[in-house]
């Protein structure tokens, strides 16, 4: 898979550096397979990756970060290839809802006036909720579960 630099920070390829090998010693965070050798249950040449804790790329806080290898950072990411093969790339996960970048757009939609723009960036806890039932029940009347409500 081709990674689009142009989504992580300007010194990306510092900050990998720095977690793989200085901080990691080039070793695996979760299994302590070393980089360049055989992996322990694999067998195959270990590559390790640097890992966004919490799947967000702006947010490159060193606590946030792992050396990951491959095996490791597949049981990582393994629920978010999950979401993704089933709902698209586009999906979201928040909150144990899914929603689609379009439901969040039709629902900033709902809410014309001054702060119509704010809404998508800082949601209240009051709106959040809204937007939570909202896409449940858009979910629901699209595949027929839910009959005018």
């Amino acid at each position: 898979m081709a990674i689009d630099y142009a989504l992580y920070h300007p010194k990306w390829a510092l900050i990998t550096y720095l977690i793989r090998f200085k901080r990691a010693e080039s070793k695996c965070e979760r299994c302590s397979s070393l980089h360049g050798r055989p992996h322990r249950s694999t067998g195959y040449r270990v590559s390790l990756a640097t890992v966004h804790l919490n799947h967000d790329r702006t947010y490159n806080r060193f606590e946030n970060l792992a050396a990951l290898c491959q095996s490791c950072h597949m049981w990582w990411d393994h629920k978010r290839h999950m979401y993704n093969r089933k709902y698209g790339k586009e999906t979201y996960y928040q909150n144990g809802v899914l929603f689609s970048v379009n439901e969040v757009k039709i629902f900033v939609t709902l809410f014309s006036g001054p702060s119509s723009e704010k809404i998508h960036t800082s949601f209240s806890n009051y709106t959040h909720c809204l937007l939570i039932d909202f896409c449940l029940r858009e979910k629901k009347r699209q595949f027929g579960s839910l009959s005018n409500t």
